[in-house]
């Protein structure tokens, strides 16, 4: 929260040396009633919180800072490229249904999940919205490279610094969450309404997925592990810092920004030939299974809502 433009504050109250004569009436305010502003924190770093603890050495510590700095340098540069940017997140668990009824706290409920991809150069947001009874798919690498291939184009993936990963994605996050509070949801598809009116400046794009959209990638083999190497002590996943998918049925990386040069990744199938979005088989014939308990659950919390939305807890998968 801001009072105006030259008022900064430290320790949760205003910096008397930088308060110009309109703040003064604010400071005085604030003094009289002892009132104490608080102070957004983001989420603690491990790995600097583990420096603060003392079980962290003074050279690692320097690494992990500089290699942080190096993401949000790296990122800055990208951002000034006619190249399309896009930062990328799932967003925390959303549950359904969701509302004041006491009986809700102590009930398994259904999870929707929302992915989201904010686009830097036109600054738009886009939501995918499914909820558990839909899908999951973690096979990325080979799909990268499967759609790099396909659509002629070079994909670049990069990781920002554990511990440090804020990105403009996150703002989607806050001004969703902000939406949905105090809001009655019944059903998963209450979101949609939520997320397209969440940002009214800029509405993001809202799709809604089902079991149908998910694909399997079982098929497309051109890798079986993006670890770099796989002997004690080498590299793993988490270390690589730039992922670059190449039409040439190349995967590259890097572990630091600032290195010039690229690695090979060592594929299992170079010659894999890539297939089409549409041509892939579903992941999924039908929608997923919830377990007993939770089914249970939920046809107790229905009776909480409308009876128009009870056909939809009667039409779960059990």
């Amino acid at each position: 929260m801001y009072f105006s433009v030259g008022l900064s504050f430290q320790g949760g109250k205003p910096s008397k040396a930088t308060i110009n004569k309109e703040d003064c009436i604010h400071f005085l305010v604030i003094e009289e009633k002892n009132i104490g502003l608080f102070q957004p924190k983001k989420d603690a770093c491990d790995i600097c919180t583990a420096y603060d603890t003392g079980n962290l050495s003074q050279e690692e510590k320097e690494t992990h800072d500089s290699m942080e700095k190096e993401a949000r340098m790296e990122k800055e540069k990208d951002k000034m490229l006619e190249n399309e940017i896009f930062t990328m997140d799932l967003q925390s668990i959303l549950l359904c249904p969701k509302s004041n009824v006491s009986s809700l706290y102590y009930k398994t409920k259904l999870i929707v999940h929302n992915f989201t991809v904010y686009d830097l150069k036109i600054k738009n947001g886009f939501c995918f919205l499914w909820n558990e009874t839909e899908g999951r798919n973690t096979t990325l690498s080979n799909a990268l490279l499967n759609l790099s291939i396909n659509s002629n184009v070079t994909i670049i993936q990069k990781f920002l610094q554990r511990g440090h990963t804020q990105m403009e994605v996150d703002s989607m996050h806050s001004t969703i969450e902000r939406k949905v509070r105090n809001r009655k949801i019944n059903v998963p598809a209450d979101y949609i309404s939520i997320c397209k009116s969440a940002c009214i400046k800029s509405p993001y794009t809202v799709e809604y997925l089902t079991h149908n959209f998910f694909k399997s990638y079982s098929s497309i083999t051109f890798c079986k592990s993006i670890r770099p190497r796989n002997k004690k002590g080498d590299p793993i996943v988490t270390n690589l810092k730039v992922i670059k998918y190449e039409l040439d049925r190349q995967i590259k990386y890097k572990l630091r920004f600032t290195e010039e040069d690229w690695s090979t990744l060592k594929l299992k199938n170079s010659k894999q030939i890539a297939v089409k979005f549409d041509e892939l088989p579903q992941l999924h014939n039908d929608r997923l299974k919830i377990k007993k308990e939770k089914y249970e659950h939920l046809q107790q919390l229905k009776l909480t809502m409308e009876k128009y939305y009870h056909a939809f807890f009667d039409n779960l998968p059990k």
